[in-house]
């Protein structure tokens, strides 16, 4: 009775708006089930070739791959977000209800495949590190990152330049593809620096910037996964065809009326 009474509330879950219009969060119940990854942790599969990182996008985009076009995974919740042209109400509850049955049947704590995985490491002290530099990464850990993090994103400190005083962040998860992360940045982020630190001059966010650009990635954007899949699935065709003696016929040609009206 009590795994079905859990089951319930989780086939339940509500996701919550973020500021950013196509992007939805859901968290896991407080002392209930494992977390997604361990704690400190995160990743961000921001296109479908990215859905090996971990088995909850694996899944997720094998599920979801025409409605949901990024999934950033952290260790208490997970920010869904989908193509513009997607209706969120159509599938949200299909969405909660897939995510209740990952975290009831599938679910355990494991971490990102190591070439993915994105660490909260950008605040730890380093002995190198100048006073204003130790102020910086303790701000965005206390303060922005938290502030970041209830809204389905994060943040991640790249440099800070202490000739211009600028300081130079990645937006991750709802916050890469937001309309308002401007104001985030400069309202929020950057506001909280300048207030605390006279040295900051200014906060930018590297646009396009990839965190994980030092590793080779199997499928660097959409075009290359697809390319991929076509090949793998001309050679699939090409391998059955001398094995049966006849062609198999692609799911376009499967999908084709047949013209007996």
């Amino acid at each position: 009775m009590l795994r079905k009474s859990l089951l319930w509330r989780l086939l339940k879950l509500k996701s919550e708006a973020t500021p950013n219009p196509n992007s939805f969060t859901f968290r896991i119940p407080e002392g209930n089930f494992e977390s997604f990854v361990p704690a400190g942790q995160s990743c961000e599969g921001y296109h479908r070739g990215l859905a090996e990182i971990h088995p909850f996008p694996h899944q997720l985009f094998e599920q979801y791959g025409p409605e949901v076009s990024a999934v950033f995974v952290a260790s208490r919740y997970v920010t869904i977000t989908k193509f513009p042209q997607v209706d969120w109400e159509t599938i949200e509850w299909s969405v909660s209800s897939f995510i209740g049955h990952y975290l009831m049947y599938a679910g355990e704590c494991v971490a990102p495949k190591a070439e993915y995985l994105l660490l909260e490491d950008d605040t730890a002290p380093l002995p190198d590190d100048s006073e204003v530099v130790q102020c910086i990464k303790e701000l965005i850990k206390e303060q922005v990152r938290p502030m970041v993090q209830r809204d389905g994103g994060d943040v991640k400190l790249l440099n800070f330049n202490s000739k211009t005083g600028i300081v130079s962040v990645a937006m991750l998860g709802a916050c890469r593809s937001c309309p308002s992360s401007q104001n985030t940045l400069k309202e929020g982020i950057e506001r909280v620096m300048k207030h605390f630190l006279p040295e900051v001059t200014e906060v930018v966010e590297v646009k396009g910037h990839n965190v994980q650009q030092e590793y080779d990635l199997r499928f660097p954007d959409e075009k290359a996964l697809h390319k991929q899949v076509g090949l793998e699935d001309a050679l699939r065709r090409r391998k059955l065809d001398r094995l049966r003696g006849r062609t198999l016929m692609s799911v376009n040609e499967l999908s084709e009326p047949d013209g007996d009206e």
